[in-house]
């Protein structure tokens, strides 16, 4: 059932066009809660790496401090989401960095 249901996660980002990964070259999980796949976002709001985890409950970003403690991650923020559309609203947020009133 886990499986599954993390399957069905990976289906409905990859066909929204996310790309899977992390910003940056800390590609282990070490450190990370469960999660059904990795977004990988435009940008890094820290001098690292970076990623959004997504679980059928919430969304996760999470940092990998360089030069120390490299090997681990660290919850940077979380959001629950209700919805598919909520959903996309965060990632929508989350993958891009912000532009304030600069756009």
């Amino acid at each position: 059932m886990k499986n599954e249901i993390a399957e069905k996660i990976r289906g409905f980002l990859a066909d929204h066009g996310y790309t899977f990964g992390s910003w940056g070259s800390c590609e282990h999980s070490v450190g990370m809660d469960y999660y059904c796949a990795r977004i990988k976002p435009s940008y890094s709001p820290v001098d690292g790496a970076y990623t959004i985890a997504v679980d059928p409950e919430k969304v996760t970003a999470w940092v990998c401090y360089k030069p120390y403690n490299y090997t681990l991650w660290f919850p940077r923020w979380q959001k629950r989401y209700q919805s598919k559309e909520e959903l996309l609203s965060i990632l929508n947020d989350a993958v891009h960095p912000p532009n304030g009133c600069w756009q």
